[in-house]
């Protein structure tokens, strides 16, 4: 229910009664690593037609604006974001089938997804198996794992573009001009996902489950609970970034509220209270004693907000 300031601002002329404005709502709510400072706006929507009026008034009253999932890849700053950030609602977390191919809205929950085409006996979704976030996020990065990527499955990406000229026009992209690469894309500018289609296979029931159940395993003994955005980087090709951040002895450094985790040297755990700096600078100290030892320089997967 909105308050009375919340019912008089212009933002709240495009919301229906089941969407929410949050104003200065603090973004640590909405992220897995539990850091951030305030929205300046938090809007939810729930349908591509409430998204498009959300960005018109955006752009109508010159407001930067940010789109968020789940929260599972981003690490921002104190300084919170300007402008509107908006979150996708139920609207956007659809599954529909069609044989083999499968419409998927860009909110849907990657763990929804592997469950929901596991049922229906179909293959090629269960590397997704507990890699945090949603269906748009992860077709932006290219999300993956065991060597496989989203990008394997993707046939076409619906979505919403604002061109030069400042308007907003539908927008459907085929595989091939996604220009999916390790643990990326190259999505048009100012695009937004709002849908995709993939197409899987047809499997057997207990071959599914058990490769399910082996991921389950290896994620369980290997990566590390806690508050965190997932692996910090991007796996330089032929090597993995944990093993090398192990290897220069870094396994267990604490700064602040965070510290990399014993378990695994990719992920950084917020256990109470850690902040943005916090965080950047056991990436920085990273970075540099990886470089430092072996030449490589490690690239960021998690997206660092910051307006600094």
């Amino acid at each position: 229910m909105m308050n009375k300031f919340q019912k008089q601002h212009p933002i709240s002329k495009v919301l229906n009664q089941q969407e929410k404005l949050l104003i200065d709502e603090p973004l640590s709510k909405h992220t897995t690593f539990q850091i951030g400072g305030k929205a300046q706006y938090l809007v939810k929507v729930e349908d591509v037609s409430n998204l498009k009026d959300v960005l018109h008034l955006a752009l109508e009253n010159n407001l930067a604006y940010f789109i968020i999932g789940s929260g599972s890849n981003l690490l921002i700053s104190e300084q919170g974001i300007g402008g509107i950030v908006v979150k996708l609602g139920k609207g956007f977390s659809k599954i529909e089938f069609d044989g083999n191919r499968i419409i998927c809205g860009a909110g849907v929950k990657l763990a929804d997804l592997v469950k929901v085409t596991s049922e229906h006996i179909l293959t090629g979704t269960e590397f997704l198996y507990g890699i945090p976030g949603t269906f748009g996020g992860a077709i932006k990065n290219n999300a993956g794992a065991f060597s496989h990527s989203i990008g394997e499955i993707i046939e076409s990406v619906s979505g919403i573009q604002i061109n030069s000229g400042f308007e907003i026009h539908d927008l459907e992209l085929n595989k091939d001009q996604l220009g999916f690469s390790y643990r990326s894309s190259q999505l048009p500018k100012d695009f937004i996902i709002t849908a995709g289609i993939i197409k899987l296979s047809q499997g057997k029931r207990e071959a599914i489950r058990t490769e399910i159940e082996r991921i389950k395993q290896f994620r369980k003994d290997a990566q590390p609970w806690g508050s965190s955005a997932g692996s910090i980087f991007k796996n330089p090709k032929g090597m993995a970034a944990g093993k090398l951040i192990d290897e220069a002895g870094l396994k267990g450094l604490a700064i602040g509220g965070a510290y990399i985790s014993n378990k695994h040297a990719n992920f950084i755990i917020n256990r109470g209270g850690a902040r943005f700096n916090d965080v950047l600078e056991l990436i920085q100290i990273m970075k540099m004693r990886v470089e430092a030892r072996t030449g490589i320089i490690l690239e960021e997967e998690v997206e660092i907000v910051s307006n600094e």
